[in-house]
C-alpha cells in the first residue's frame, strides 16, 4: 500500500525505493527492528544537518548506525579493541550499539532481512529514532510523530519488523564496560575476560 510518502514495504519495489532514497541522500523512516527510526547517509553532512533539524537535537549529539557486518567499521576506519571485538563477537548480530569514537556508535543489525538490505547501499546508515529528542520512540506507525512525517522524504512502515519496543542498548567498551544506554541487551561483565 502506498498513500504519497507513506510506502508498505512489504514488497521489493519498496525495499529498492528505500535502497535509493539513502542513495539519493534523501532521509526516510523506516522499521529499524527495535522502533521507526530515522534512516539516512551519515557519512553525508547535509543529511546529518537536517537529521538535527528534524529531531530538534544539538549536531555535538552523535548519530548511531546499523551495519550489516562488521566490514563496514573500515568506512568509517573504525578499528574495533579488544573488548569491542569480544563484545561484537559475543552480542552481534543483535542489539548491541559500541560507542567506537566519541562520534560513531553501531550495531550488526539483528535479522537477515534488514543486513541484505543495508548490505546494498555502500555507506553507513544512520538509524536514530523517528522523534523528536525527548519524546518517546514510536514502535508502531500509527504512534509516529505527524511533524516528524512532514519533514522526511518518505515513511515505509510494516510493524511486523519491529521485533523489540525496547531500544538498543549502548555501550562504551575502552577498559571497562560503560553503560550509555540500558535496552534490550543486557551486557555482562564476563566479556572482560
Amino acid at each position: 500500500m502506498t498513500t504519497g510518502k507513506i510506502i508498505d514495504i512489504s514488497n521489493q519495489e519498496a525495499i529498492c525505493l528505500f535502497v535509493q532514497s539513502i542513495k539519493d541522500k534523501k532521509i526516510v523512516i523506516f522499521p529499524c527492528e527495535t522502533v521507526y527510526g530515522l534512516c539516512f547517509d551519515l557519512l553525508d553532512e547535509k543529511c546529518k544537518e537536517r537529521a538535527c533539524q528534524i529531531k530538534g537535537r544539538p549536531k555535538e549529539k552523535i548519530f548511531s548506525a546499523a551495519i550489516p557486518s562488521p566490514e563496514y567499521l573500515e568506512k568509517k576506519r573504525i578499528v574495533p579493541n579488544d573488548l569491542e571485538k569480544k563484545a561484537m563477537a559475543r552480542y552481534w548480530p543483535g542489539q548491541l550499539k559500541i560507542a567506537f569514537t566519541p562520534d560513531f556508535a553501531a550495531n550488526q543489525a539483528e535479522h537477515k532481512w534488514f543486513r541484505d538490505i543495508l548490505g546494498q547501499i555502500d555507506t553507513i546508515v544512520a538509524t536514530t529514532s523517528a522523534n523528536k529528542s525527548g519524546r518517546p520512540a514510536a514502535s508502531k506507525a500509527k504512534d509516529l510523530d505527524p511533524e516528524i512525517i512532514d519533514a522526511v522524504d518518505f515513511v515505509f512502515v510494516d510493524d511486523s519488523k519491529i521485533y523489540h519496543s525496547t531500544a538498543t542498548t549502548v555501550v562504551r567498551l575502552k577498559v571497562k564496560i560503560e553503560i550509555l544506554r540500558q535496552g534490550v541487551v543486557q551486557v555482562s561483565e564476563d566479556i572482560l575476560h
